[in-house]
């Protein structure tokens, strides 16, 4: 399978159409236990998942709930494949606030299939989740990008 394929699926989804935070947080980490990517090599962080939280770092205009499929195509040369590194993300935004901003920022990688249960532990343990599923998201960006 292809990123773009889990972008459209996810874009397709009934959870991004109704900006539902836990169900589609959910299905970006089942289609990653579920769906392997062309061209990429797991056991060389090839395929891997960030979910982070905290000020939109660009804007300030918002806070941000994010989950973002990163891969890095298996090539021989390094430096093309750091090139060619994609990074699918799906990004809550919120208004800001005092209690959204008191929030602690933070970051979790799960670069393996095996770390998926440790993962979704840590979303639903975090308070930015927590705090997410009770407040109206502004909209849902789903970018697929270089970097």
């Amino acid at each position: 399978m292809k990123i773009e394929d889990i972008k459209l699926k996810i874009e397709r989804s009934e959870f991004y159409k109704n900006y539902n935070v836990k169900q589609l947080i959910k299905l970006v980490i089942d289609l990653y236990e579920s769906y392997r990517i062309e061209n990429t090599n797991l056991e060389y962080d090839g395929d891997m998942l960030l979910f982070q939280c905290g000020e939109d770092s660009l804007s300030k205009d918002y806070f941000i709930v994010d989950i973002t499929r990163q891969i890095i195509p298996d090539l021989d040369d390094i430096d093309e494949a750091t090139d060619a590194m994609q990074q699918l993300s799906t990004t809550f935004k919120f208004l800001p606030s005092e209690a959204a901003f008191a929030l602690s920022t933070t970051s979790q990688w799960c670069s393996a299939l095996n770390e998926v249960d440790s993962l979704r532990a840590f979303i639903e343990n975090s308070e930015a989740f927590q705090w997410a599923i009770k407040n109206d998201v502004v909209k849902v960006d789903i970018e697929l990008s270089y970097i």
